[in-house]
This record gives C-alpha cells, structure tokens and sequence, in this order.
C-alpha cells in the first residue's frame, strides 16, 4: 500500500492490478492519479495530491508552531461567524 498525503492509493500488486481510493475535495481525480503516476514511477517515498498537502508537510516540517497557530486562527475565525 503507498499512501498519498491527502489521499490514499491502494497498490495490491503488478498481478493483481492497482486500486485507487480518491478522497473529494478541490482536488480533481486526475490530479491525483497524475500525481500517484509520476510519484511511483520516480520511486518517491512521499506522494502528496495536491499543492496543499505539500505545504502542509513542509509547514509540519519546518515550522509546526506557526502553522499550528495559523490553524487555530482559522479554526475560531470561522467558528465567530457562525
């Protein structure tokens, strides 16, 4: 199994096909699968669905406090609105 960030690809095996679970979202379908494509084909050990879920790795990555504060920030900002 290869996990996509932000999506999850099942790869049962060369004899047995390949299945893709594709979560909704912004993201279309062919973004995803292009991205799993060229991901698996380079052997990458991380395969990210969109340009969203790398800026959230690369966020956790390298500065988890600011992006955990800047989701809290729009977490309670969308929670007043309500």
């Amino acid at each position: 199994m290869v996990k996509i960030h932000g999506c999850v690809a099942l790869v049962t095996g060369s004899n047995r096909g390949l299945g893709l679970a594709y979560c909704e979202g912004q993201t279309s379908p062919s973004q995803v699968v292009d991205r799993s494509w060229v991901g698996l084909e380079s052997g990458l050990d991380r395969i990210f669905a969109d340009d969203s879920a790398v800026y959230v790795d690369q966020m956790v990555r390298t500065d988890r406090a600011t992006f955990d504060a800047g989701l809290l920030q729009r977490w309670e900002d969308s929670q007043s609105k309500n």
